[in-house]
């Protein structure tokens, strides 16, 4: 009686394991509805993060803190912190490079540069020059025109140890 009671229950079982039956994971289960709505937390927490912070203050784990996650679960959903920016903000991050960094200092030396250009700039003996402070006039042009960029800010220098 045993054995026909277990190929019964087998019977039960192995059709709708076959069939597709059991725990089903389709769009509207909810685990699907869970992971959605988390995502969606997350994406509101980096929004407000993101509009408050600069780009390389704003940590994954302040994201996660503020939609009540664990960082671990931030990365199930996303793969880094750019791709969390370009979903949450819908653009490229913020450059953020030592270049980036020093672009407003070379637009400000351009700029005295040009303030006190010498008076002889436009000396027609020497064509190079006049064509070197027409192509400072016009960098500077092109910058002020393009709207200029938003730099990221400048990170203090780390001291070295040294060893005595």
């Amino acid at each position: 009686m045993r054995g026909q009671d277990s190929e019964a229950a087998l019977a039960d079982v192995v059709p709708a394991a076959q069939s597709g039956g059991g725990r089903r994971h389709g769009p509207d289960s909810g685990r699907q509805v869970s992971k959605r709505q988390t995502r969606e937390r997350i994406l509101r927490a980096a929004r407000r993060v993101f509009e408050t912070s600069p780009y390389e203050t704003a940590t994954t784990r302040l994201i996660a803190g503020v939609a009540e996650i664990s960082p671990a679960s931030l990365f199930k959903h996303f793969p880094d912190k750019a791709e969390l920016w370009r979903t949450a903000m819908g653009c490229e991050p913020p450059v953020d490079s030592p270049e980036a960094r020093r672009a407003p200092d070379a637009i400000e030396a351009l700029r005295r540069l040009l303030t006190f250009r010498p008076e002889d700039w436009a000396d027609p003996t020497r064509p190079e020059r006049a064509a070197a402070w027409r192509a400072a006039e016009e960098a500077l042009s092109a910058y002020k025109q393009g709207g200029g960029f938003e730099p990221a800010p400048r990170r203090p220098l780390r001291r070295q140890r040294t060893s005595l």
